[in-house]
């Protein structure tokens, strides 16, 4: 190792929570808004497990713990709107991720630009990166969570926002660019 780089910290025992928060910690994504629709409740959720995985067709893959409603809506419509938020949409990330739709009818808050969605029952949140409308083509279940993948029935993006990034339990903007060293 560099002189100047600390020795890594060796985890080989993952039954410490402050570990495991420690290391996911160490990790960025986007945020992800995921919709969906069930016996006439529109619900919405921050999702920091949403990312695309295929490209022909594009497919997403979205992890939701199993006692929230979008589990359940997800796991009886087999669809869901996915919408990555921009660096301007902090405030309903952070709404969305801090209340259940079993207590609170997050969209009914007005704070949110819906849309009705084209080709699946669910809305989408506007003014985002990215929406893409999904199918469920899979689901894999885990002890306490649901990977739900989804193929892409429509899809509009933006080229005038940027990203809204989390990390660390906040959010941030996209920074500066960091070019690629030259070998």
């Amino acid at each position: 190792m560099h002189p100047l780089v600390d020795e890594p910290i060796i985890v080989e025992e993952f039954s410490d929570s402050d570990i495991r928060r420690t290391m996911w910690h160490k990790t960025i994504t986007s945020v992800g808004l995921v919709t969906s629709r069930y016996n006439g409740q529109d619900n919405v959720m921050a999702c920091e497990w949403a990312i695309q995985i295929g490209f022909n067709p594009p497919t997403y893959l979205v992890v939701i713990g199993k006692s929230h409603a979008s589990a359940e809506f997800i796991s009886n419509t087999g669809v869901f709107g996915l919408t990555f938020a921009s660096d301007q949409q902090a405030k309903l990330a952070h709404v969305s991720g801090s209340y259940t739709r079993y207590e609170t009818d997050k969209l009914g808050m007005g704070i949110y630009h819906m849309q009705e969605g084209k080709t699946i029952n669910a809305p989408l949140i506007q003014e985002g990166t990215l929406a893409v409308e999904c199918k469920v083509i899979e689901t894999v279940d885990l002890d306490n969570r649901f990977i739900f993948i989804g193929e892409a029935q429509y899809a509009e993006y933006r080229d005038d926002k940027s990203p809204l990034l989390y990390h660390g339990g906040k959010y941030f903007k996209v920074g500066e660019n960091v070019p690629k060293s030259s070998m």
